[in-house]
C-alpha cells in the first residue's frame, strides 16, 4: 500500500481595489436548486496505524482531524495497495495489517462514494479526509453513530433491545438487552470467545446468546 499525505499551500491574498464607477444593476438571483440535487454522496471508512501515524509501506498518516490526504500511486483497479484503504463504515477483514496494539491510532475518513474501489476484504479510495482521530472505542463509536444502522462494525460493539438481533464484527463485544419476566438483564459475548463469531447475528434465548438462525 502506498500512502501519502499532501500538504496545502496558503491562498494569496490580493490587495483591495476601490473604484469610483457607478455599481451595476444588480439582478434578482435565480432559484437556488435543492439540496437534494447538489448533495455529494461521501461515505466513511474506518482505518488504524501506530501511535505515530505509521502505516504499510512506511507512509505516516496526519493525525489531524480536516486534514486531506492524496494517494500519489492511485490505480483504480481490485488490487490490493495503490491507494488509501479502509473498511467501508467499519466492515470487512481487517486483515495482518490492522493495528491492534496499545496506543494504536484509529481514524474515521471521509471519501467520496463515487470514488470508492471494492477489492474484496477491504476498499481503497484516491484521496479522503480525516474526520476523527482516536481509539478502538471512540472510532468504532463515531461512524456507528453516522453511518447505515446494522453494521457489523469491526472492533465495536452491537447492541440490542429486549428481543433484538444484534451482529459485530471482529474483536467486536455483542451486547443484547432481555427480559427476565421480573427485570432486565444484559447477555454479553466478545467475538471469538466461547463460540461468539463475526459478521454473525445473534439473538437471545434462555438468557443465553444465540445464532439468529439456528432453530429455538
Amino acid at each position: 500500500m502506498a500512502d501519502r499525505k499532501t500538504k496545502s499551500k496558503k491562498p494569496v491574498a490580493k490587495a483591495a481595489q476601490t473604484s469610483t464607477r457607478k455599481p451595476a444593476r444588480v439582478r434578482s438571483p435565480a432559484a437556488a436548486p435543492s439540496s437534494a440535487s447538489t448533495a455529494i454522496a461521501t461515505v466513511l471508512l474506518l482505518r488504524t496505524c501506530g501511535p505515530n501515524g505509521e502505516a504499510y509501506g512506511d507512509f505516516r498518516w496526519p493525525l489531524e482531524e480536516g486534514r486531506e490526504v492524496v494517494a500519489p500511486d492511485w490505480r483504480p483497479d481490485q488490487s490490493c495497495g495503490h491507494g488509501l484503504h479502509g473498511l467501508l463504515w467499519g466492515e470487512g477483514d481487517p486483515n495482518e495489517a490492522w493495528h491492534w496494539e496499545a496506543g494504536a491510532k484509529w481514524l474515521v475518513v471521509e471519501a467520496l462514494a463515487s470514488d470508492v474501489v471494492d477489492i474484496g476484504r477491504t476498499c481503497k479510495v484516491p484521496r479522503c479526509r480525516i474526520v476523527h482521530v482516536g481509539d478502538q472505542k471512540t472510532a468504532t463509536e463515531f461512524i456507528a453513530a453516522r453511518g447505515p444502522g446494522g453494521k457489523a462494525i469491526v472492533g465495536g460493539t452491537a447492541t440490542a433491545g429486549d428481543r433484538g438481533t444484534a451482529t459485530a464484527g471482529d474483536r467486536g463485544t455483542i451486547c443484547i438487552l432481555w427480559w427476565t419476566g421480573s427485570k432486565f438483564r444484559r447477555a454479553i459475548g466478545e467475538v471469538g470467545e466461547d463460540g461468539i463469531e463475526a459478521n454473525v447475528a445473534y439473538v437471545v434465548r434462555d438468557g443465553k446468546l444465540a445464532r439468529k438462525e439456528a432453530a429455538p
